[in-house]
This record gives structure tokens, C-alpha cells and sequence, in this order.
């Protein structure tokens, strides 16, 4: 976990893929790939596992988990999974911890070479909660197939993540060209002052939280007031590095972030990303105003559908833009056979837009122009 004053005075500085800590709704450990010890651990050992860090430090994984579990760590190992997407391999009770503890899910990763365990309290959820998240999953894709236009579309993803996840917001936030946002649909619990339209500077979301939504699907904040757990040691004795956090779901939280959110009165985040052919197209972006921890089938359900959202919004816009274009050809035609002949200059020197605008897609317009909107009848605001 950094000090205060270890932290950039510039977003886009900010090295979030190596916090130095965790969240605390769960616990960390870093194992040797070799021999499945372990080297580093978080803090909070003691609260989840019943046992202090000095005592784990340096002890086969065997003695944590016993044989059977210990087993699923080497197999993981033994694939040699190098994506860095973490697995969920299985769950167990540990023997000295508390009852509050209970039983916990540990999800496991690959990171430089090493074994990365996370361990976080086992979903509460019965079988007819993960029957009904089921539903709304099959739900939401149905919808999402069957949305006409791009707006339409980005509507009903926010509808279906709030479904999923009951969250106070729900928003799709588009990235520009210039890394500008724009929250393109929205749904939100009805007291809540609307973000619809609303257009955010790319110093919002700074580069390296960009870089990172690339590479992961989902990111998870339960609390954003909770302070962090420091991971012990600070870095991995082997390498002498702190451990990339990228693909761990209890990664601490960057403090810039924090005190953004904070700002707004929100305690509760859940971000995924939103993918065009490899470039982050926008963020499906979901806020609570109270602590809420995602249990992890409605979490693995967000990712299943973020994931469906980013293979099918290439198609819906590429077919959107096709549709403009030819209504764009067609009122072309329509124009330069009545003679005007303003509109065969513009033709001729290519100032047609390729695609609707934002305000097209909002209003459904047959033709637009800048500053023109022939189909709506009134100007953009």
C-alpha cells in the first residue's frame, strides 16, 4: 500500500496495477510456482484464515487448504495458464477461522511466474436466486439481439445490468476519439439526479485505468471508504517486485479514484468494459450508495454479458451506419434531382457525415447534416 506521498500528482502517472495492497473483503496469497509456498500474503490474514502472517509465511499451500485443494493449485500451475484471467478453482472452510469468516471461494491466477490465490466469503445466494440471475442473463441477451438501433441497444444493457445487480445507476459511458466520455444511456433509481448526456473530459478516466479495462472484463469495489490491507512482504522475495494486481478482483482501490467517487456521495462501484475489436469502445459503469458486495455468480453473469455486449456492438453500429448512409444517399438523390444545388456542392466535397450523430441517435433522424437536421426539424441544442 503507497504513502501518501508516493502518490502522482498526474492520473495518467498513476501506476494502479500495483496498489501494494488489497481490498479488505477478502484475502491474498502469492505462492511460489515450484513448491506452492508461500511468500507473501495480505495483512488481513488473521480476520479471513484464523492464523497470523508470520505463521503462513513460508508454508506449503497443503497445510492451508489440505491435499484435495492443494491439488487444484498444482493442476492450475500445470496448464500454465498465462492469460491471467482468474479461475475459481474451490472452495473451503478454514479450520482456525472465525465463524463470521465462513466458507470461502478462492479464485486463482498466474502473475510473473507466480500463484496468485484469492479468497473472499462464499456467495449466500440459493438456488433459486442463482435460478433467477440465470434468467435475467438469458433475458438481457434476448433483448440485446432483438435492439434495432444503437440507442436502443446501450438502453437495454443499462435495464439488464440493473436487473442483475440491483444498483442504485446504471450507465454506458462512450469513449470519443479525444478519450472524452459521453453517458449514452442510463438507468437509475428514481430519486437520483439524471447523468444522461451528460460529457466527461478524458482526464476523467486517465490512461492507465484505460489500459487496464482492455485487459480485464470486470472490476468490483465493495467499499470505497474501506482502507486497504498491505500485502507483507511489500514485494515478492524472488523477483524484488511489488505483485501486478491486473487481473485480481480484491486490488486496492487507486486513492485518486477513491476521492472522485467519494465526491459524488458514492460507496459502491462495478465497472466493465465494453470492447470493439480489441480498443475500449465505452464501460457499462454502475453505482451503489451504499457498501454492496457483487457475490461471485451475479459477478461471473456481469462479465458473461459485458462480454456479449462487446461481440454484438460492432455489428449493431456498423449496421446502424450502413442504414444512415443510405438514407443518406437516398435524400441526396432526392435533393440534387429537385435542383438544389447547395446540396451537389456538398456531395462533391465529401462533408456528409459517415455516421449518425450523437443527437441523431437520440432522436432517430432520416437525414442530418451539420447543423442541419432535416428529420427532427429543429436544431441540435
Amino acid at each position: 500500500m503507497r504513502r501518501a506521498e508516493e502518490i502522482p500528482d498526474n492520473c495518467d502517472k498513476e501506476p494502479v496495477h500495483i496498489p501494494g495492497g488489497i481490498q479488505p473483503h477478502g484475502v491474498l496469497l502469492v505462492l511460489r510456482a515450484t513448491d506452492l509456498v508461500i511468500v507473501q500474503i495480505s495483512a488481513n490474514c488473521f480476520d479471513w484464515l484464523g492464523t497470523t502472517r508470520e505463521a503462513l509465511l513460508g508454508v506449503p499451500i497443503v497445510e492451508l487448504v489440505g491435499v484435495a485443494n492443494a491439488e487444484g493449485v498444482r493442476a492450475l500451475v500445470s496448464h500454465n495458464d498465462s492469460s491471467g484471467h482468474p479461475r475459481r478453482i474451490f472452495s473451503f472452510t478454514p479450520e482456525r477461522a472465525c465463524a463470521a469468516a465462513g466458507n470461502l471461494d478462492v479464485t486463482a491466477h498466474l502473475a510473473n511466474g507466480a500463484v496468485v490465490l484469492e479468497m473472499e466469503r462464499a456467495g449466500a445466494m440459493d438456488a433459486d436466486q442463482l435460478r433467477d440471475a440465470y434468467r435475467v442473463l438469458n433475458g438481457a441477451v434476448a433483448r440485446l439481439q432483438t435492439a434495432a438501433t444503437l440507442h436502443d441497444f446501450c438502453q437495454a444493457v443499462t435495464d439488464e445490468v440493473a436487473k442483475l445487480t440491483d444498483l442504485d445507476r446504471v450507465m454506458v459511458y462512450r469513449f470519443a476519439q479525444d478519450n472524452s466520455g459521453w453517458v449514452c444511456a442510463e438507468t437509475k433509481r428514481a430519486d437520483l439526479e439524471p447523468f444522461l448526456d451528460f460529457h466527461y473530459p478524458a482526464e476523467d478516466i486517465p490512461k492507465p485505468a484505460r489500459e487496464m479495462f482492455t485487459k480485464i472484463w470486470l472490476r468490483s469495489v465493495p467499499d470505497i471508504l474501506c482502507a486497504s490491507s498491505a500485502m507483507v512482504p511489500t514485494t515478492d522475495p524472488h523477483s524484488g517486485k511489488q505483485l501486478d494486481m491486473t487481473f485480481c478482483f480484491l486490488r486496492g482501490v487507486s486513492p485518486m479514484y477513491a476521492e472522485y467517487v467519494k465526491n459524488m456521495r458514492v460507496r459502491m462501484s462495478l465497472t466493465m468494459s465494453i470492447r470493439r475489436e480489441g480498443r475500449l469502445w465505452g464501460l457499462i459503469a454502475c453505482h451503489h450508495h451504499t457498501p454492496k458486495v457483487i457475490d461471485h455468480p451475479v459477478r461471473a453473469a456481469c462479465e458473461l454479458l459485458a462480454q456479449v455486449v462487446s461481440l454484438q456492438v460492432k455489428s449493431i453500429e456498423d449496421r446502424e451506419n450502413a442504414a444512415y448512409r443510405d438514407r443518406q444517399d437516398n435524400g441526396l438523390a432526392l435533393l440534387r434531382a429537385r435542383g438544389i444545388a447547395g446540396c451537389a456542392r456538398t456531395v462533391r466535397f465529401g462533408q456528409w457525415q459517415a455516421g449518425p450523430s450523437r443527437l441523431d441517435r437520440r432522436r432517430g433522424c432520416s437525414l442530418s447534416r451539420r447543423g442541419l437536421s432535416t428529420g427532427a426539424g429543429k436544431r441540435a441544442a
